[in-house]
């Protein structure tokens, strides 16, 4: 006679026992489920005690930050002076953004001609190639492969024509 344990968790426990080819299944015993339902609800009241200890941390964490931020207030008050180096820090982060906006402006002014020149230039060399395309259109020499670059200039001029739109109405 042979026996085998099948193992669905640790739960419930079968054992097989084998006779004559006969396969005999053996269910646990009250006695055995209430063994193991008592392990598992210890367990489970461990788990809940480290919770429980882990919340108080968390808690006590957060009320630490609180008081810090609420004697960083109280000294801010009682001592202004002591916020002098906050308001220096502050300021010079005020400088540095509008010093980066004021030379990003002068960035786009700069460089405003040559974007309206190459814009000029771009649309005159669509307005070629289409003017290019209906001609050869009419004349029935239009190529699939020509279609497909020119096809793949458009989207770029479109693309690019989208792109200066967008950068002028942060201006």
């Amino acid at each position: 006679m042979e026996s085998n344990e099948s193992n669905d968790g640790g739960i419930t426990k079968e054992v097989v026992e084998t006779k004559n080819n006969q396969k005999i299944l053996k269910k646990p015993s009250y006695e055995e489920l209430l063994q193991k339902n008592e392990e598992l609800l210890e367990k489970l009241r461990k788990f809940e005690n480290v919770c429980n200890t882990l919340e108080k941390k968390n808690l006590e964490l957060q009320l630490y930050a609180d008081q810090s931020f609420v004697s960083f207030l109280k000294k801010a008050i009682d001592k202004p002076e002591s916020t002098d180096f906050l308001k220096e820090t502050v300021n010079s982060i005020r400088d540095y953004f509008d010093s980066s906006t004021k030379s990003n402006k002068e960035l786009r002014e700069k460089h405003a001609s040559h974007d309206f020149w190459k814009t000029i230039i771009m649309t005159s060399f669509f307005v070629v190639i289409l003017l290019a395309t209906v001609f050869l259109t009419y004349v029935g020499k239009l190529d699939s492969s020509l279609t497909f670059l020119l096809g793949t200039f458009t989207g770029h001029y479109i693309t690019y024509v989208s792109k200066r739109d967008s950068n002028n109405e942060d201006r």
